[in-house]
């Protein structure tokens, strides 16, 4: 399963994401990020304006919730054979716990991806992608103000590594408000949390 879906996730996944896909670097998306801070820094007053927010997901792999991935799988057109398959390997996961050295009776949990499976790593990139849909529909909507470092390059609102993230936006109180609102619909959605003492801006 994994082998089949490797190559089909350059086409899938948004270009902000750079971690484990083929062809894509993630220390690319670090030179943008350094490039982008350097920019705000020592910048124009206007490019003085805006502001970069570093995220990062608690526990991300083992909150992702099941629902919501196999709609997005669903969503993006896989067969829902395939779906199902898929699905199966992600719940089908049981735990146990060691009590005095006596395993106690196996239970099942009601979402997450098992570390270590290395379709989970591709399967959560559906799930990070959620937000980078939202945050790029935004951008088109003219809610939320990206990065320009020149006046006729592309613009930046985010670049993803994986479960961490890095926003750019106008710093004032109304992109800011937005951005939080897009976060809160992300973690209800998703099942993911932010982790508050990671999350600089």
């Amino acid at each position: 399963m994994v082998n089949r879906l490797r190559p089909l996730l350059n086409e899938l996944i948004s270009p902000h994401q750079s971690a484990f896909i083929l062809g894509r670097l993630i220390t690319d998306n670090a030179i943008i990020a350094f490039e982008c801070l350097h920019a705000i820094q020592q910048g124009t007053i206007e490019r003085n304006n805006l502001c970069a927010y570093k995220l990062d997901l608690s526990k991300a792999y083992d909150r992702v919730d099941w629902g919501f991935l196999e709609k997005v799988l669903s969503r993006l057109g896989f067969q829902s054979s395939w779906v199902q398959w898929v699905m199966s390997c992600v719940t089908i996961v049981r735990y146990s716990v060691c009590l005095n050295g006596v395993p106690l009776e196996s239970f099942q949990p009601s979402r997450g991806l098992h570390q270590g499976d290395p379709l989970s790593l591709y399967l959560f990139l559906f799930v990070a992608d959620a937000l980078s849909y939202a945050l790029q529909k935004d951008v088109q909507d003219n809610i939320i103000e990206e990065l320009k470092i020149l006046r006729h390059t592309p613009g930046i609102s985010h670049l993803l590594f994986a479960d961490d993230a890095l926003l750019f936006f106008r710093a004032n109180a109304e992109q800011a408000s937005r951005i939080r609102n897009l976060i809160s619909i992300f973690e209800k959605g998703t099942g993911q949390k932010l982790s508050p003492a990671n999350a600089h801006c």
